[in-house]
């Protein structure tokens, strides 16, 4: 196989937060399957450095009138640009496709939910594209 071929160059990352729903007026951290009030409990190690972009938040239920689920991906425990909000008693899907942020090979990644004070309890997943540079 040609050295070109051997690593893509992109790929997607997914995060669900497991069997555990998130329940309204809460922020969590979640990755792998693992969702805690506690960010340094489940962040994961970005393996090489590159660009991540084109996060799309999901949850198994809408929120509700008048109500929100707010992800951000987290670096190294600050939030980044990178953030999409689902509102409303019929969505369950939200994207943001116009900012990027650069990682660093040994960056802590994550991803923030925040609930408003009467959503939905739900499952969530988020996903996100990482170019390498």
């Amino acid at each position: 196989m040609p050295a070109e071929y051997k690593y893509s160059r992109e790929y997607g990352l997914y995060f669900p937060t497991g069997t555990t729903a998130i329940a309204a007026g809460a922020t969590r951290y979640f990755t792998y399957s693992v969702n805690n009030a506690a960010i340094n409990q489940v962040q994961v190690v970005c393996p090489h450095a590159g660009m991540l972009s084109s996060l799309i938040g999901y949850s198994v239920n809408p929120p509700g009138v008048g109500e929100s689920f707010t992800y951000t991906l987290m670096v190294n425990g600050v939030p980044t640009a990178l953030t999409c909000q689902t509102a409303g008693a019929v969505a369950t899907s939200s994207e943001d496709l116009v900012n990027a942020v650069a990682v660093a090979r040994g960056d802590l990644l994550c991803i923030r939910i925040v609930t408003t004070g009467a959503a939905a309890q739900a499952r969530h997943a988020a996903g996100l594209m990482v170019k390498r540079i």
